[in-house]
């Protein structure tokens, strides 16, 4: 017998020895929680995890093809022209007022004065010509195939390009010159001709100016536009420490004529058709609504809808009519109240909202006077990050509308 060997005497009572302490432990309870389950037992489903959220469909956010450095001489124009707008503080309670005065539709307070219309001017122009010189190189832009927008962009049988445009005139003058000089940056001449002195609304250019602008609106902005082509047309203010080859380079933005432009002060409501003929000429042009074919029909839907119809017997063929306004909504007789483009598309096409079907040969009989090339009714212009201004400037949100004559 070896040493230490156990005997069958010796032998453990209670089995083999435990290999760990945790044999001792209690026994684990059950992977369910105890729960009845009788006969009327009905197990609880399992819960889902909530959805997640998909991504709203915002506005629609205008891609700029204004170049920052264009947009930037836009701000700068302003602030040379007018610099009151570097002391912004001092002009807010001025602006208040001219603010409170437009949403009671009292105007005659508003703009009744050129200092009124030169703070409202700078508070409000600058935003609104960035956004419409991006607007309106996108428009030629999505639409670069049309051969309309081909005879806008290039002239034709090197004719001026007439444009007609309603609404927003000194941001209208400022985002024109930005869209000339996106189409063609060599628009600065050796030296500006002289300027007019006489108080003339129409600038004196030459006769073969590459655009021929007429800006038509209720308020008298003759003025300020008048102030705004003139720094246009000058070389930029240099420092008194400017190097004499810096002088020598320093040329105007836009050559005198390159653009001409006339300003008419009146009620695009009460503009009959053969007035806006002899605005526009029988060449094609380009007509823009600039944020105020909606007020147009705030006022009254019916008088607008009549001035639409007038543009419709007035325009030339092949003539493009550009509609950027607000998002809104106008009432007739509904609850929801009719969107813009439902106003727009029944005064230009009344044909097609007759509910009764028309024959087949009065339809061939009499087409539609309008070609619809862009709508987007939700759409928004951001101000780029890096532009400076002593101003607050805002995103707009908006529609657009482009149709050709047929």
């Amino acid at each position: 017998m070896k040493r230490f060997e156990r005997k069958a005497q010796s032998q453990r009572k209670h089995g083999p020895p435990s290999v760990s302490a945790a044999s001792k432990a209690p026994a684990a309870p059950p992977i369910h929680r105890p729960e009845w389950k009788g006969p009327g037992y009905v197990p609880k489903a399992n819960r889902k995890p909530p959805p997640r959220p998909t991504p709203s469909s915002g506005p629609r956010v205008l891609e700029q093809l204004i170049p920052q450095e264009l947009q930037q001489l836009v701000l700068d124009i302003y602030r040379e022209t007018f610099p009151a707008c570097n002391d912004f503080e001092e002009l807010k309670p001025a602006l208040r007022e001219i603010k409170d005065a437009v949403a009671q539709g009292n105007f005659e307070q508003a703009f009744g004065t050129e200092d009124k219309r030169e703070k409202f001017t700078i508070r409000w122009s600058p935003s609104k010509a960035l956004a419409c010189s991006n607007i309106l190189a996108s428009v030629f832009n999505e639409l670069k195939e049309e051969e309309s927008v081909n005879l806008l962009k290039h002239g034709q049988d090197h004719r001026a390009i007439n444009v007609l445009s309603f609404g927003q005139a000194p941001a209208g003058l400022m985002a024109f010159m930005a869209l000339m000089k996106h189409q063609d940056f060599d628009l600065a001449s050796n030296s500006p001709s002289p300027l007019s002195s006489d108080g003339n609304s129409e600038s004196q250019c030459s006769h073969n100016s590459r655009w021929n602008i007429h800006l038509i609106h209720a308020v008298d902005w003759s003025h300020v536009i008048s102030s705004l082509h003139q720094s246009l047309t000058q070389p930029r203010p240099l420092s008194k420490y400017a190097s004499a080859k810096a002088r020598a380079s320093n040329m105007p933005p836009l050559a005198h004529d390159a653009l001409s432009w006339h300003f008419t002060q009146s009620d695009a409501v009460g503009c009959e058709a053969e007035a806006l003929h002899d605005m526009m000429g029988s060449c094609p042009a380009l007509i823009t609504l600039l944020f105020t074919l909606g007020d147009m029909y705030s006022s009254s839907i019916s008088q607008a809808s009549a001035f639409l119809r007038n543009l419709t017997a007035s325009a030339p063929k092949g003539s493009l009519l550009v509609v950027v306004d607000d998002m809104k909504t106008y009432p007739e007789g509904q609850e929801e109240g009719l969107h813009l483009s439902e106003l727009i598309y029944g005064a230009l096409n009344p044909e097609e909202r007759r509910e009764e079907p028309r024959r087949e040969e009065d339809a061939l009989e009499k087409s539609k006077a309008w070609e619809k090339l862009v709508e987007h009714d939700d759409n928004v212009f951001q101000i780029r990050k890096g532009l400076w201004f002593p101003v607050s400037l805002e995103n707009i949100k908006y529609q657009i509308h482009v149709l050709k004559r047929l």
